[in-house]
């Protein structure tokens, strides 16, 4: 029976993940605590479950689902780099090109210039 129980376990923990992933991406300004009492986890909790799982933290998944979105308005708007980190409420536009560089590599400037190729 303990086989079962952990498959179980395992089981219930991915669909867990997979819940907070999919609040984290409708609700990226949330916080993490948000997403945890959204999906009825202690935050200590959802951070175990997604370093054993995702192989991440839910911040960093959080930043992940930033940057997306950060490049999706790079692409498809002019409004400043400012504006932009403001809109997706980064505490500063220095934190957003920290955070953009960290997860893709490339500053606003050069993701705006791969838009034009």
């Amino acid at each position: 029976i303990l086989p079962y129980m952990q498959t179980v376990s395992t089981n219930r923990g991915q669909q867990i993940v997979e819940n907070v992933q999919k609040y984290i991406a409708e609700h990226p300004e949330c916080s993490i605590p948000d997403a945890a009492r959204a999906c009825r986890i202690s935050e200590p909790y959802l951070y175990s479950l997604f370093r054993s799982i995702a192989d991440t933290t839910p911040n960093e998944y959080r930043q992940q689902i930033l940057c997306q979105k950060g490049i999706e308005l790079l692409y498809t708007t002019d409004k400043t780099v400012a504006e932009i980190s403001s809109m997706l409420n980064f505490s500063s536009e220095s934190y957003f090109r920290k955070v953009l560089m960290k997860h893709t590599g490339y500053t606003p400037k050069e993701i705006r210039k791969l838009r034009k190729l």
